[in-house]
């Protein structure tokens, strides 16, 4: 029995441990692909390219999606009621249409 709540606790330590970014966390794309431990999830793409920067070479892309078209941020040291998240965003378009939810 002991064994297994040592096994437990450190699974939990374990789980505990998983990297957290730390605040204030600034992005841009200039590497010309993701940042890291950021991820792409859904349909499409969501692609680094340099058509429409709002500063420096690149931009990043979400395009040919048949449904949810996610790009999902690493996981943050402080809790959501204290995060601010700013950024830049243009329709590809005039006749783009789509959800935008953060």
């Amino acid at each position: 029995m002991k064994k297994i709540i040592m096994f437990l606790l450190c699974l939990a330590a374990v789980v505990g441990l998983q990297a957290q970014t730390a605040i204030p966390y600034t992005q841009g794309f200039e590497s010309s692909s993701l940042p890291s431990g950021w991820s792409h999830i859904g349909s499409g793409t969501a692609a680094c390219q340099t058509s429409y920067p709002h500063t420096g070479t690149y931009s990043l892309k979400f395009s040919a999606a048949t449904s949810d078209n996610v790009v999902k941020l690493p996981t943050f040291a402080q809790e959501i009621a204290n995060l601010e998240i700013a950024f830049w965003s243009r329709p590809e378009g005039t006749g783009s249409s789509g959800n935008f939810d953060i």
